[in-house]
């Protein structure tokens, strides 16, 4: 497989890690009024649950037009997306609460600044020796800005459903798959993997150390789920609240 043109491994600078916003806009507002000099990755999902889906866009679109916030992709604001942009998405009472929220707090104009945002946002992010993704991180992410494009097919939509969605198991019967997290024992010795998505703890985020020595932080605490939102500050690997 050919590799990225340029380094994708952005030094590492004074970075905010946040994930999960879930709606809740005031959450999103202390996150980043108490960093002014940090910059903020978003690790996505900032619709859906929470009470003020449109306002909590807003703020964070406001964010990476100035230049403070970077958005990576999601499951939820993919789902988002894709409605917003014409494709047949299964029809929710969340979604329906969403977009009315969106058409509160600044409508098609709003709607028309997440599509640009989001088709800008990458699916995962090198900083470093970390990988930020919202679900999950294969190995084949690290040095990586985006499946390329003569990596197999299925290989191709392994990584993009794992950055997205994370890992899982449907079992018979169920209808949601079970989380599974043979990912966390591939990821090589040096690197770190920050992602939200998956609730492993609602008192803080969750360290996890794999088999060949990789890190995960599990950082979704549950914001707008009657959790509340957490961060990790790098480089000094600082945890708030």
């Amino acid at each position: 497989m050919s590799r990225p043109e340029h380094d994708v491994h952005t030094p590492l600078q004074r970075l905010r890690v946040i994930a999960d916003v879930h709606g809740e806009a005031e959450a999103l507002l202390r996150a980043a009024d108490v960093a002014p000099d940090r910059h903020l990755v978003l690790l996505g999902d900032l619709v859906d649950y929470g009470p003020e889906s449109g306002r909590t866009l807003g703020i964070a679109l406001d964010l990476i037009a100035s230049g403070r916030a970077t958005l990576v992709r999601s499951n939820h604001d993919d789902r988002l997306y894709r409605h917003l942009i014409g494709n047949p998405v299964t029809p929710s009472e969340m979604l329906t609460t969403t977009l009315a929220s969106i058409a509160e707090a600044g409508g098609a104009a709003l709607a028309r600044r997440f599509v640009a945002a989001y088709q800008a946002a990458p699916l995962w992010l090198n900083v470093g020796h970390y990988v930020l993704a919202h679900g999950a991180v294969d190995p084949l992410m690290i040095g990586l800005d985006a499946p390329p494009a003569d990596m197999p097919r299925r290989i191709r939509d392994r990584v993009r459903w794992l950055a997205l969605y994370g890992e899982g198991r449907l079992a018979p019967g169920q209808e949601r798959p079970i989380r599974t997290y043979d990912w966390v024992d591939q990821l090589p010795a040096g690197t770190t993997a920050i992602v939200g998505h998956d609730i492993r703890s609602t008192d803080a985020p969750l360290v996890v150390h794999g088999a060949l020595g990789g890190r995960v932080f599990f950082l979704d605490t549950g914001c707008g789920k009657g959790g509340h939102l957490s961060t990790v500050d790098l480089p000094e690997e600082h945890i708030a609240p």
